[in-house]
């Protein structure tokens, strides 16, 4: 029981981290650029989008770096070519494994899409004030995900110039799957 808490406890830890490091942050950092340099509607949104995207690259480059995350990602790599064999009908044997490469409906994917999403539907809140902007970014958080989550299912179903541009997570899967060993 002790240990189902602390794992409770560490999953809230990093959602509330989560929504402090790429919606709050975000927010009050362009919102005090605004308050010193009228950059408009317009460019907050645009240099919130810019921060956002920033800030999830550096963190995905940075955790990509440490030994332990680095095997980690050697396992995701490993799950992706799992599921395109199996999805490919293939049997699942090390050698027919080992030729596939990355998955269209990866975690990865959807975290991209969620920061894509949230762009453009929290380009049109008011800026008027940080707090509620925040509160309705929060609100909004439900709804961005939900979004995210049905075009990375219709990009996973589809295969045409849309789906292909939307499924922009792919590039970023280069920092979370690497290519796995035998083992």
């Amino acid at each position: 029981k002790a240990e189902d808490a602390l794992l409770a406890c560490r999953r809230r830890t990093g959602g509330l981290l989560a929504i402090l490091l790429f919606t709050v942050l975000p927010t009050l950092i362009v919102g005090g650029v605004n308050h010193f340099c009228n950059i408009g509607p317009l460019g907050q949104g645009g240099a919130g989008a810019v921060l956002k995207v920033g800030i999830f690259l550096t963190y995905m480059v940075a955790i990509s770096k440490m030994k332990e995350i680095h095997r980690v990602f050697e396992y995701h790599g490993a799950e992706h070519k799992t599921i395109a064999c199996y999805e490919a009908g293939d049997e699942l044997t090390v050698e027919n494994v080992r030729k596939y490469i990355g998955h269209p409906r990866c975690g990865t994917s959807f975290l991209i899409l969620v920061v894509i999403v949230s762009v453009f539907l929290y380009s049109v809140l008011p800026w008027g004030s940080i707090g509620l902007r925040v509160l309705f970014k929060l609100l909004l958080l439900p709804l961005v995900m939900g979004i995210s989550y049905e075009l990375l299912k219709w990009c996973g179903r589809s295969d045409n110039i849309a789906t292909r541009i939307i499924a922009t997570g792919i590039w970023v899967q280069h920092l979370t799957v690497f290519e796995p060993d035998d083992s």
